[in-house]
C-alpha cells in the first residue's frame, strides 16, 4: 500500500492503481507511491503488490536470463512462442520453437528456420515424422530417424 498525502492515515493498495497505466507494487511500508513492474511484465494475478517478485512477463515477452520473476523481460525473438507466465507453474515461461523453427533446448532465445519444414516446434522442440534431431552438431531435424529412409534430392 502507499499513501499520496503526507501525513495521511489512509493507505491505498497498489493493486488499485494497476489499472491506471501497467502494473504496481510497493514492498516498502510507509511509501508515498507504488513503483512500476519491469518493462514487459504484469503482476501476477491474485497477488498484493508487495513485491517486484510478483512481477512476470506478459504474452510476447521473454526472461532472457531465465530468471523465475522481477526482473525485465524483452520482445519474443522471430520464430520463438513466448507465453509469458506459465499456467501451471505461474512462473515465467521459457520461449519455444514455432512450427517451422529449430533451436537447442539450452539455448531458447534463438530459433531459426527449419529445412524443408521438417521441425514441428512446441515445447519438446520437435520433428515431423521420420526426422531426427542431430544434438552433436547443433541441429536439430536434419537427420533422417532409425526406421525411415530418405529418397530423391
Amino acid at each position: 500500500t502507499f499513501s499520496g498525502k503526507l501525513g495521511s492515515l489512509e493507505c491505498i493498495p497498489c493493486d488499485s492503481v494497476q489499472h491506471l497505466k501497467g502494473a504496481y507494487f510497493q514492498a516498502r511500508e510507509g511509501q508515498g507511491s507504488c513503483e512500476a513492474c519491469p518493462a514487459g511484465t504484469s503482476r501476477r494475478l491474485g497477488t498484493h503488490g508487495t513485491s517486484v517478485h510478483e512481477c512476470l512477463c506478459r504474452e510476447n515477452f521473454f526472461q532472457p536470463q531465465g530468471l523465475a520473476s522481477g526482473a525485465e523481460c524483452v520482445p519474443c525473438v522471430v520464430g520463438g512462442v513466448c507465453e509469458g507466465v506459465s499456467d501451471v507453474t505461474q512462473q515465467n515461461a521459457p520461449p519455444y520453437p514455432k512450427p517451422g523453427f529449430w533451436g537447442h533446448p539450452e539455448f531458447r532465445g534463438r530459433f531459426y528456420e527449419c529445412d524443408e519444414d521438417r521441425c514441428e516446434g512446441g515445447l519438446e522442440f520437435s520433428c515431423h515424422s521420420g526426422f531426427d534431431a542431430d544434438m552433436a552438431s547443433n541441429r536439430m531435424c536434419n537427420r533422417v530417424a532409425k526406421g525411415y529412409a530418405q529418397y530423391g534430392g
